[in-house]
């Protein structure tokens, strides 16, 4: 009798072996791949920026311990970074061999700034204006006009307003472009209680600066107040309220003025609105509505030929 023919089989032992060592297999890959994963997306990029531009500072200052520009540079470097002891070690060096160096003073005396040593801070830079040279480039000296701003800033928020009035009249005469030290300037009249010098001040730094800085718009807000010149009050508000992004209340601000004292330039913000927002042909009707009221208005016209531009170019 012949014998059947028989398939060969696995056992289910053997089975349940081949699976179990199946699963672990694929349990310890996975667990590799996690491992490698992670180590990829967390992998250290190595030093940052500033951290870099330490490192180069300082091996410069070891390359050359006795070059000024490199530990002048080093002690800028700290400053960026808010090592302000470090600093100041290094300014203090540097005055060591050069105690009256302006580059050096100035530096330090803003440092003592940052970290809210006004005292210290005004003693220094104090030395730099004392200091003060009758050579032919003495108006044109951008540290020169540094120490008198920082000591304008320090003696307006020590509430020193003629004092600061002073030093930032004094910036002026060596930057007349400077529109930070217009706005402190502006600080200070209106603290000292003189709003419509204020109000010029503050106007200057706008002109230099029209768009994006909010505080000389609140304080020329302020100083209209004081003035009694409601309108020109709320013109300020709504251009400081559209500078923080609040739009549809500078809008409805600015249309409330379009017939009153204010309207060239509420008109205006609202052209420059229009302008931001993409919608041409508002602000092209504001702008020409500007012109019919001043028709020499430089932003109006600007602003006119940029759309016109821009118009001509999606041709």
């Amino acid at each position: 009798m012949a014998m059947a023919h028989r398939e060969p089989t696995i056992s289910d032992r053997a089975l349940r072996r081949l699976v179990k060592g199946t699963t672990i297999v694929l349990a310890v890959l996975l667990v590799l791949f996690t491992v490698v994963y992670y180590v990829g997306q967390h992998r250290s990029s190595g030093p940052s920026l500033t951290e870099r531009q330490v490192a180069t500072a300082e091996q410069a200052v070891k390359d050359a311990p006795n070059s000024l520009d490199a530990r002048l540079t080093l002690a800028a470097t700290y400053r960026d970074n808010k090592q302000w002891s470090d600093a100041l070690a290094q300014y203090d060096e540097l005055l060591r061999v050069g105690p009256n160096n302006r580059n050096t003073l100035v530096g330090k005396g803003e440092t003592l700034i940052a970290m809210g040593d006004l005292a210290n801070a005004k003693t220094t830079l104090t030395s730099v204006v004392k200091a003060k040279m009758t050579w032919a480039f003495e108006a044109q000296d951008p540290q020169l006009q540094k120490a008198f701003y920082d000591l304008g800033v320090i003696s307006n928020t020590q509430r020193s307003y003629p004092q600061a009035q002073e030093y930032l009249q004094q910036a002026l005469s060596i930057d007349q472009t400077d529109a930070d030290a217009f706005y402190q300037l502006g600080l200070a009249q209106l603290g000292a209680g003189d709003a419509k010098s204020s109000v010029v001040s503050l106007r200057q730094a706008v002109l230099f600066v029209p768009t994006g800085w909010c505080e000389p718009f609140q304080q020329l807000a302020a100083a209209y107040t004081k003035l009694g010149q409601s309108d020109s009050s709320t013109y300020s508000s709504a251009m400081a309220d559209n500078c923080a992004g609040k739009t549809d209340k500078a809008k409805s601000e600015l249309s409330g003025l379009t017939k009153g004292t204010v309207k060239a330039d509420a008109m205006l913000g609202l052209a420059e609105i229009a302008e931001k927002s993409n919608d041409s042909a508002t602000a092209t009707s504001w702008y020409q509505q500007v012109l019919k009221v001043r028709p020499a208005d430089f932003t109006a016209k600007t602003g006119l030929a940029r759309l016109t531009t821009a118009s001509n170019g999606s041709k």
